[in-house]
């Protein structure tokens, strides 16, 4: 008969009064080493756990049920080393308590590196409850023998059970984000739709202020690489750090591209770069409640679509709806936006060098309250230049431009979307 076969109460280090509960390996511990092995594994585990609660991993110190279920844990795992003596070729299976308080470590955020300590912890307990017993217990002759094969199924077992936890626990994590993220995907997606919803219950399952004042994000990566969904939550903290936000709700609305709102008190700063490359971001106006939190993300789908329609350049890789909001308009049906351009501008509406620096500088000229010195200066250009470049520009139009709306509509259109908005040559 092995030592293990032969386990009774004063082969227990430290005795529990602790009742001990059934567990799911009880009867293939029972069959193989006897009821004595079951209390020894008992008694181990409570002594076990009362190290690394009190002593050895404060990360471990939580609430009376959790302990319940760390000691819970550990006895079943005893149990499961106990089978691999018994059966040195079995495969380690961790048994269901195991993974139950896999999942409870996931809930209650146990760092893993917690766990995995644990149980190089229980490996060090193991073998200090070993020893004497194997020496009580077995020849002289087979003593260190029987010793190495404890040492051999307890660093088997762990090492398995490592990477089977370290599996689980990324599973249960992701489940979660997984889950967390799905719900309040629809919850986003049944106020963008204007359904009715509680707007206290509604913010704080999205853990977002939906009745404060909000800037929504439209966000997008050019990226070669699949996913980027880090990448644009990136940029979104970035963004949101960079206003002074007091919140932020971000959603993923496919590999490359996201929505997100950002909380905020007053007007902040305005960053132009989304400091990770090839993002571009769409921005809303702050709006407050859910109809700002609904139309905010409006104008941020749409100042990005403006921004992706734009020439190369022309526009900041953050575009503000409020700067594009007049193209935005406008430029809802390109063909009519042509009609309009090749109408408003006649001969300037070429796609010639020459006019392509005469709109420059009458867009310049219009945009300065038509001050010649203002657009020298900016433009570098002598002033003659300037006068001669607008008095010719005018020509082309064949307008008068001190009535400028239109002009000036139809000038800003060819600069900033460039010239797909110009007739067909």
């Amino acid at each position: 008969m092995r030592w293990w076969q032969n386990l009774r109460g004063e082969d227990i280090l430290v005795p529990t009064t602790q009742p001990r509960a059934a567990l799911s390996l009880d009867d293939e511990v029972r069959s193989l080493a006897g009821a004595g092995a079951l209390d020894w594994a008992h008694a181990l585990a409570v002594d076990l756990t009362r190290e690394y609660v009190e002593v050895s991993i404060p990360e471990l110190r939580r609430s009376a049920d959790f302990t319940r279920g760390l000691q819970i844990s550990a006895e079943a795992n005893i149990l499961g080393v106990l089978l691999i003596l018994g059966s040195p070729g079995s495969e380690v299976q961790p048994p269901r308590e195991a993974l139950d308080f896999a999942d409870e470590a996931v809930v209650q955020q146990v760092p893993l590196v917690a766990v995995l300590r644990g149980y190089q912890l229980g490996m060090q307990h193991w073998l200090r409850w070993c020893a004497p017993v194997i020496a009580r217990h077995t020849n002289p002759v087979v003593q260190a023998d029987e010793l190495q094969l404890a040492v051999s199924a307890v660093v088997r077992y762990i090492d398995r059970l490592s990477e089977i936890m370290i599996a689980e626990y990324e599973r249960e994590l992701q489940r979660r984000a997984t889950s967390g993220a799905s719900r309040r995907a629809a919850l986003v997606r049944a106020v963008l739709a204007g359904d009715v919803v509680n707007v206290d219950d509604t913010a704080h399952l999205l853990h977002y202020p939906l009745a404060g004042r909000h800037m929504a994000l439209a966000l997008h990566s050019r990226a070669d690489s699949t996913n980027q969904v880090d990448v644009l939550e990136a940029a979104a903290r970035s963004f949101a750090t960079s206003v002074g936000a007091t919140g932020l709700l971000t959603i993923a609305t496919g590999l490359a591209t996201m929505d997100a709102w950002v909380a905020v008190k007053a007007d902040g700063g305005r960053p132009t770069n989304p400091m990770r490359e090839r993002v571009t971001i769409g921005v809303g106006t702050p709006l407050t409640g859910v109809a700002g939190f609904v139309q905010s993300h409006r104008q941020a789908l749409r100042a990005l679509e403006i921004l992706h329609m734009a020439a190369p350049g022309k526009l900041d890789p953050i575009t503000y709806y409020d700067r594009v909001r007049l193209i935005s308009l406008v430029a809802k049906d390109i063909p009519d936006v042509q009609t309009f351009v090749t109408a408003t501008l006649g001969g300037l509406a070429g796609r010639d060098e020459r006019s392509h620096e005469l709109r420059e500088t009458l867009l310049a000229f219009l945009e300065a309250n038509k001050s010649y010195t203002a657009v020298s200066l900016s433009s570098h250009l002598h002033k003659n230049t300037v006068v001669q470049r607008v008095k010719r520009a005018s020509e082309l139009t064949g307008r008068d431009i001190t009535n400028h709306l239109n002009l000036h509509v139809a000038l800003m259109l060819v600069d900033v979307l460039g010239e797909r908005v110009l007739a067909d040559p």
